[in-house]
């Protein structure tokens, strides 16, 4: 069937059965080219020996994958927006999510519902459960179908093949999260209107992928279900009376549970999960449920720590926070003993004082409406240190300030004694007032 299909004429545009060519524009070239430095290698050799792997070190909107669109006219890969070079490749889309019912219908032999398909690729039923509830949210009902791929991908990406969905900028859109099923089929420039088809010899090197096993571990690990099945972990010790092993509750990746942003508010509409295992790891960012009230006790993340919209009102002192923090409005008290690289909090009536033995070592320090008062003499902050609005009755003695100083809004007055390695913004209402070391150099906006 797939042979058939690629020897037909490679400018069809259109899903056949399972089969479906789609389309993707990159940067790099066809073919590796040679230079005194080494082999820039080509983008379909890099398919051809298992080589490529788009998103690695960062992910898209829907998670980490091959981006295609498989109506090319009007895309923003036609004008070369993604790159100067067009591909057109051959996939198999049994055992995407299909969100476009009309490819649901060719794929699966009917339009069953997104729901449906997740139970027909041996998805459990608690993530079930949880895309049915997402599907029927009347903030997708009825939205482009790239709203509710959204959703789901935070729960599917590193389970199933890909997504299929009907996007604001590119249409219809299909995201490979195993570039290895795809066979390069055509190529071309984006000025240019002809296609170079891709010989035989090379499509067969990569034509049995379409269909083969999927690896969806070459892309991103499933923070989400990661954290099911620790907390799964959890609880099955906790029945025995023993202590759970430690790599059971490790989170290799970020574990994002804001859920995205609602359009129109700023408050993230979360995923749900609000509580979490005593002793989880989070190697790279935590982003709690904006519902989320309470931290376990023994959790760790080496990451950013995003608990500006939660509800959290204390930190135990077993936690250990190693990036930078967002903490909420409900805070009670700042932790004691502790250095992150960033911080940030949001207007706060409870936090007067900084606390003890906390350390900001490279990022901004963000007090912007702050109720603290005082901050310790000698307070240093690598990057930009934000104060407009705040309560702070005056600036501690040898304050050090690598980047830009922002006092707007209150009445703190400039001393000899500090240092600002970038602007100064504030209100001057007598210059006579400001240190000479700061009148020079536009060094006050």
């Amino acid at each position: 069937m797939i042979r058939q299909l690629i020897r037909e004429m490679l400018l069809q545009e259109e899903v056949f059965g399972k089969l479906a060519f789609v389309y993707t524009g990159s940067h790099s070239q066809p073919w590796d080219v040679e230079t005194e430095s080494g082999i820039i290698p080509g983008f379909i050799p890099m398919i051809v020996n298992d080589d490529l792997q788009p998103g690695k070190g960062k992910g898209g909107l829907y998670g980490k994958g091959l981006y295609t669109v498989y109506d090319l006219p009007g895309t923003q890969t036609e004008t070369g927006f993604y790159g100067k070079y067009i591909y057109k490749l051959a996939i198999n889309l049994y055992g995407y999510l299909c969100f476009d019912m009309p490819v649901a219908a060719k794929v699966y032999g009917s339009p069953i519902s997104v729901v449906e398909q997740a139970k027909l690729v041996g998805l459990d039923d608690e993530l079930v459960a949880k895309i049915k509830l997402i599907m029927e949210d009347p903030g997708v009902v009825g939205k482009r179908t790239a709203v509710g791929a959204q959703a789901v991908s935070l729960l599917v990406r590193g389970i199933v093949k890909g997504l299929v969905f009907t996007g604001d900028h590119d249409g219809r859109v299909a995201v490979v999260f195993d570039a290895s099923t795809v066979t390069p089929v055509a190529y071309r420039t984006v000025r240019s209107k002809n296609w170079k088809r891709v010989t035989k010899d090379v499509r067969q090197q990569t034509i049995g992928r379409t269909s083969a096993e999927w690896r969806p571990e070459r892309y991103e690990e499933n923070t989400l279900e990661k954290l099911r099945r620790a907390k799964s972990a959890v609880e099955r010790f906790r029945r025995l009376g023993v202590t759970p092993n430690p790599e059971d509750l490790v989170i290799n990746g970020d574990l994002d549970l804001s859920g995205g942003n609602v359009q129109g508010s700023l408050i993230p509409k979360g995923t749900g999960i609000t509580q979490l295992p005593d002793g989880l790891h989070v190697k790279g960012k935590l982003i709690l449920d904006p519902e989320t009230t309470e931290l376990p006790r023994g959790l760790r993340v080496d990451g950013y720590f995003g608990g500006y919209w939660s509800k959290i009102r204390v930190i135990p002192d077993d936690v250990q926070l190693g990036g930078g923090v967002a903490f909420p409005s409900t805070l009670l008290k700042l932790p004691e003993n502790m250095t992150v690289t960033s911080f940030m909090m949001d207007e706060n009536p409870n936090i007067t004082e900084w606390p003890p033995g906390f350390f900001v070592t490279r990022g901004d320090v963000n007090l912007y409406k702050s109720h603290i008062k005082r901050l310790p003499d000698g307070f240093t902050v690598a990057n930009d240190l934000y104060l407009a609005d705040s309560a702070l009755e005056e600036l501690p003695q040898g304050l050090r300030v690598g980047g830009n100083l922002d006092i707007r809004g209150t009445d703190l007055k400039l001393r000899d004694d500090i240092e600002v390695g970038g602007f100064i913004r504030m209100k001057v209402n007598f210059w006579g007032d400001i240190p000479d070391k700061f009148r020079s150099g536009r060094k006050i906006l």
